[in-house]
């Protein structure tokens, strides 16, 4: 009867606290895919949007900075949403986006070039949108690479005029052919190295955020089936360990009882002598 009192008292007690097991996590495994794992050109639309492409700082510091943030949400189409709201009041734009996964377990990549005088509110405003799980800022010094882009624009240009030179000063046809060819080749690298030094010149910094919105399942409660389950478990295994430490308990009181009584009655012997 002590034990069932005893087994009645664990599990009840056990299955009213709960079963110990913690509820599911929020999205947690789809959350490790990576923020900031996609890549992106970076050329910034948005600079170029809002500089009207009149800027020139040849000589001025280049740098880049990348924010990557990742959101855990409850609620993906409405912040989804916000998220649209912000990049289009902010004068930032998409130039990367990636969707995947099905209702429940969706995840938002965008890549977002955002005009430098918005970047920090753009970071604040887009904090508020969501759960933060992952937030990194990182400014990238630019003005070697520039300047060494500037360098190689300068040797081609004059390659450019070598060439050209040649072609004017006569010659066999197939050599004006080979000449010909190797200028149309120096015309293409110089109107790619452009495009580069575009970007550049059009702002003195490359501002970028990526950022990635994961759908995370609401938390769900065990049911009562299980709970008492768990509960059965954990009562067993507590009362058998009660058990042995009560048998334990008593075989030591044993022991200690016969050790008395062999000491009493050695000193009765030993005092009747």
């Amino acid at each position: 009867m002590f034990a069932c009192a005893v087994l009645a008292v664990l599990f009840t007690g056990k299955l009213i606290s709960g079963n110990g097991t913690a509820p599911p996590s929020l999205g947690d495994s789809h959350l490790e895919s990576g923020y900031g794992s996609f890549s992106m050109a970076r050329k910034n639309y948005a600079s170029q949007k809002q500089a009207g492409g009149n800027i020139s700082a040849a000589d001025a510091q280049k740098y880049e900075k990348v924010a990557t943030i990742g959101q855990s949400t409850q609620d993906y189409d409405a912040d989804r949403a916000r998220v649209d709201s912000l990049i289009s009041s902010s004068g930032a734009l998409t130039q990367y986006e990636q969707q995947q996964g099905l209702s429940g377990h969706r995840t938002l990549q965008l890549g977002i070039g955002v005009p430098p005088s918005q970047f920090d509110t753009f970071i604040a405003d887009a904090r508020k949108i969501a759960k933060v799980t992952f937030l990194a800022i990182v400014k990238t010094d630019k003005t070697n690479e520039y300047r060494q882009l500037r360098a190689k624009k300068e040797t081609l240009e004059k390659t450019r005029k070598a060439f050209a030179d040649m072609a004017a000063s006569g010659g066999s046809v197939d050599e004006r052919l080979k000449v010909q060819a190797q200028l149309t080749e120096v015309e293409e690298k110089l109107q790619d190295l452009g495009v580069t030094l575009g970007d550049f010149n059009t702002e003195n910094e490359f501002c970028t955020v990526k950022l990635t919105l994961a759908e995370a399942g609401l938390p769900v409660s065990p049911s009562l089936l299980s709970r008492a389950f768990h509960a059965l478990v954990w009562t067993i295994e507590y009362f058998l360990l009660l058990a042995f430490g009560f048998v334990l308990a008593a075989l030591a009181a044993w022991l200690a009882m016969l050790a008395l009584g062999g000491l009493v009655k050695a000193w009765t012997q030993i005092a009747s002598e």
